[in-house]
């Protein structure tokens, strides 16, 4: 016979009720990598600061940020940003690393407006590559910009002159099919955008020739 306790009516309704109610008080939360960038609609504004709405995002994200966080959709404010962007990838690249693998790989999104700007800077064009000496970068991205000094011996690792190129491409759109209203099959592509290709070879040295390499 069996003597396990009998279940009042409605509880396993009861139990799924209240698994459903904790799922839908679950909140989505908002991640990003340090240096994203993500699309915002100003709200209000002081002398100091924006509120913005995150586009996508419920308006329960909204929140004030410093102006200093807002990028401008100008040309020369998006060029800016491309700039920090190849600084901070190529300094965050120039890393000690297996002596056998010293060609460093860098991939970032990319407008054709954004990579005009790159042309606009003095290069030499190889079929799709675009060469850029790191002298001629040091303007727009900075002094040693090209260096990074890794520990207090002053190791550090450099990108080697004249080996620094470029290459744009556009990336594959993503296609799907849809049932369209009169039930037929339809196939639609979502642009995924273009990709700039950044390449170097890492040379490492140590701190008897860091002066001779540093402008």
């Amino acid at each position: 016979m069996d003597k396990r306790p009998r279940k009042q009516p409605g509880y396993y309704r009861n139990l799924v009720k209240s698994s459903l109610d904790i799922r839908k008080n679950r909140r989505k939360e908002k991640t990003w990598k340090k240096d994203d960038l993500f699309d915002v609609k100003i709200l209000e504004e002081t002398p100091t600061q924006y509120r913005v709405h995150w586009v996508g995002w419920s308006s329960s994200y909204d929140c004030w940020v410093e102006k200093g966080e807002v990028v401008d959709s100008s040309p020369s404010d998006f060029e800016s940003v491309l700039f920090a962007k190849i600084k901070s990838e190529s300094k965050r690249k120039l890393k000690f690393g297996p002596k056998d693998n010293v060609e460093v790989k860098i991939r970032l999104q990319c407008t054709p407006l954004e990579f005009d700007s790159i042309l606009a800077l003095p290069h030499q064009k190889e079929g799709r590559r675009v060469y850029i000496k790191v002298r001629d970068l040091t303007p727009v991205l900075g002094r040693n910009w090209h260096v990074r000094i890794l520990n207090e011996q002053r190791d550090f690792s450099y990108i080697l002159e004249d080996s620094l190129y470029f290459s744009f491409s556009k990336e594959r759109s993503v296609h799907e099919f849809i049932i369209d209203s009169d039930n037929s099959l339809k196939q639609i592509s979502h642009p995924t955008g273009h990709i700039l290709s950044l390449r170097f070879i890492r040379m490492e040295s140590t701190a008897q020739k860091l002066l001779t390499i540093m402008d």
